[in-house]
């Protein structure tokens, strides 16, 4: 049989007709299934397929679609490929708790516009605009991937999600900062370190947690990010959830965080060769103990309760506030884009501005008092 012409399924066979493939439609395991047609001529086989692919109601919509959507997206689990633990257990509890229970039985060929958009709205009567659109943002690719192998059509596309404000972030004052340093000076700790490390770095309590002193070098004083540690769901043992070392969210995290000379100066004598940084008996603390530790060193200081990722957070705004542009703070931090980092600390850039502008409207004041100088001596 001679090779097919560049970008068409139509080939000379050996007994002289010529032949032509096309995908006809796909079984309940999502497998492609091939039809072909047979003509004299080339141009008879190519007319053929031109018609077949014409026909938008030919067999291939009406039997594929015939998939349940819980059916579907298990055959899209299942050849996803590779990924991290953690973003499959984020999958699979999405779609467990919001999209199956809504969408599972419903055939493929019966979804529609209509159907996706009142599951939205539903979801906006009970979630925040940021899990909704969550949720949307997988059932989409989930949909997307139907639509590739040609089981629906493009219909999820162009829906009306809630809108999100600019997201507020809870950062410590300095005040707040300053009594926390001064707790974990008098409660001479070593573990306690990680706080000032992340206050001072912007790291994640996962990557502090996996940061390994092999990866701190105090000579050219960085340390590099390259491991996250995070507890997950488990399917291989009766353990309900497991710990789960894996690489930083994106690859824009596995970065490298230059250390002011201060912190080097306190984590010298605490260096060894190998091993955790925060360790218990020379074994990894979880992020969930640690951000225990942390809530009895806040409450030392008398600084209101939050979250551990505050550190992160009032490492950024601390960086803005002293003059750091958004680009470097955005590679400092991990962020995939400088975007990510304006959306999340634009607000404390503006205040900045601010201070920075009424530092310049003193020029003004001292322009004022020597132009009433100069008219004294006239």
């Amino acid at each position: 049989m001679k090779l097919a012409r560049k970008g068409e399924n139509i080939y000379k066979r050996k007994d002289g007709r010529w032949e032509g493939r096309y995908v006809k439609g796909y079984d309940l395991s999502g497998k492609r299934k091939q039809g072909y047609v047979y003509g004299r001529t080339y141009s008879e086989v190519k007319e053929k397929l031109i018609q077949l692919k014409a026909n938008v109601k030919n067999d291939k919509a009406v039997a594929s679609s015939n998939l349940t959507f819980r059916k579907w997206t298990e055959i899209w689990l299942e050849n996803k490929g590779q990924i991290k633990a953690s973003t499959l257990m984020v999958y699979k509890s999405r779609i467990k708790n919001h999209i199956e229970p809504a969408l599972g039985d419903i055939k493929l060929k019966m979804l529609n516009k209509d159907i996706l958009q009142r599951f939205i709205d539903n979801m906006c009567l009970q979630y925040k605009a940021a899990t909704v659109k969550s949720v949307y943002a997988l059932l989409k690719v989930i949909l997307e991937a139907a639509e590739d192998k040609q089981l629906v059509s493009g219909f999820y596309r162009g829906l009306k999600l809630p809108k999100t404000g600019a997201s507020k972030v809870k950062a410590l004052s300095v005040d707040e900062q300053k009594r926390i340093e001064a707790v974990i000076r008098e409660r001479n700790q070593q573990n306690d370190i990680g706080v000032i490390i992340c206050l001072y770095t912007g790291i994640r309590v996962g990557e502090l947690c996996a940061l390994r002193w092999e990866n701190v070098n105090l000579d050219k004083g960085i340390i590099a990010i390259k491991e996250t540690i995070q507890r997950i769901e488990n399917t291989d043992t009766e353990k309900k959830t497991k710990i789960n070392f894996s690489t930083p969210k994106s690859l824009a995290s596995q970065r490298e965080i230059p250390l002011p000379s201060f912190l080097i100066d306190m984590l010298s004598p605490l260096k060894k060769d190998s091993g955790f940084v925060i360790n218990r008996y020379g074994k990894y603390v979880e992020p969930r103990t640690y951000a225990r530790r942390f809530k009895k060193i806040i409450a030392d200081a008398g600084v209101e309760n939050i979250k551990f990722h505050a550190l992160r957070h009032t490492f950024a705004t601390r960086a803005l506030e002293i003059g750091i542009d958004p680009k470097t703070l955005s590679e400092l931090l991990g962020h995939s884009s400088v975007g990510i980092t304006l959306n999340l600390y634009g607000h404390s850039l503006d205040e900045h501005k601010k201070k920075e502008i009424e530092r310049l409207g003193k020029i003004y004041g001292l322009q004022s008092e020597r132009a009433v100088i100069n008219l004294e001596y006239k």
